[in-house]
């Protein structure tokens, strides 16, 4: 199901074709939260991020990357070419070990900042990070609405009618989405399907 047929599914049910506005804003709400509620495997990229071999300790400025990390959410995991380990995360109040020597073979975010602190340089950066949910138009299609779309589309009629004044059927149909959502996330998280 594409995001126009999501919509239609939506308002078919509310029988409001006023609300076709707040329906397509419903089912991008839906759809975002689902996203940031648990991590896909099909939300995830695998990429590189060029960096200075002569340089160990480097700082990435990730909103100044060509080409960009397309709707970058948050790391699953950063390595070197090479390595046998991932870098670990570090708070960035936890840089420093006691004693004063910073610690290596990890890193830190300050906002858009990436700091790397590997203990041999490399020539890139090996990086898995989660994307957020895109905002679709027209008929802009997402994996989750090809593959459970009734989680979402359900959710969306449960929230529509309920801010028009139908709580009992609008938590009926939210109960039915959340449902099916759970099922889509034992499926579908961190697992390679088809």
């Amino acid at each position: 199901m594409n995001y126009a047929e999501a919509v239609d599914a939506v308002l078919s049910v509310i029988k409001r074709p006023d609300k076709t506005a707040e329906a397509g804003i419903v089912v991008n709400a839906v759809l975002s939260r689902a996203i940031l509620k648990t991590e896909f495997s099909r939300d995830l990229v695998e990429t590189s991020i060029p960096l200075d071999s002569s340089l160990y300790v480097q700082t990435i400025d990730l909103s100044a990357l060509s080409p960009a990390l397309v709707r970058f959410r948050k790391w699953k995991y950063l390595k070197l070419p090479g390595a046998t380990r991932y870098l670990n995360f570090i708070d960035p109040q936890n840089v420093f070990v006691p004693g004063g020597f910073t610690q290596t073979d990890g890193y830190y975010m300050i906002g858009s900042n990436l700091t790397i602190i590997p203990s041999s340089t490399a020539s890139s950066l090996l990086v898995g990070y989660y994307q957020y949910a895109p905002t679709l138009t027209g008929t802009a299609e997402h994996w989750l609405l090809e593959l459970c779309p009734y989680a979402i589309v359900y959710q969306a009629i449960g929230e529509l009618l309920i801010s028009m004044g139908d709580a009992s059927n609008g938590k009926t149909y939210k109960s039915m989405g959340d449902e099916m959502y759970m099922v889509a996330v034992n499926d579908f998280r961190d697992q390679i399907t088809h």
